[in-house]
């Protein structure tokens, strides 16, 4: 974990400031670049997803909706 926040410091993508209460740790806090850099990859990614919905069916897609609820459940457990 150490060599990959060190290799986004030096992307100048997170800075690390000192916990407040808490002399032990570090706070990490994205720069702008960091969220610019999150912004287009999630930008990617939804043009992606986009593209292979396109793709499927109307009777596929509707399947997705009615699944997606139970994808949902999944992930939280």
């Amino acid at each position: 974990m150490t060599r990959v926040i060190s290799y986004l410091e030096d992307q100048r993508l997170v800075v690390r400031s000192p916990h407040p209460t808490d002399g032990r740790q570090v706070v990490l806090s994205a720069t702008e670049e960091g969220h610019a850099l999150l912004r287009e990859e999630r930008r990617h990614k939804e043009a992606w997803l986009s593209r292979r919905l396109g793709e499927l069916t109307a009777d596929e897609r509707e399947i997705l909706r009615k699944a997606a609820p139970i994808l949902d459940k999944l992930s939280r457990s």
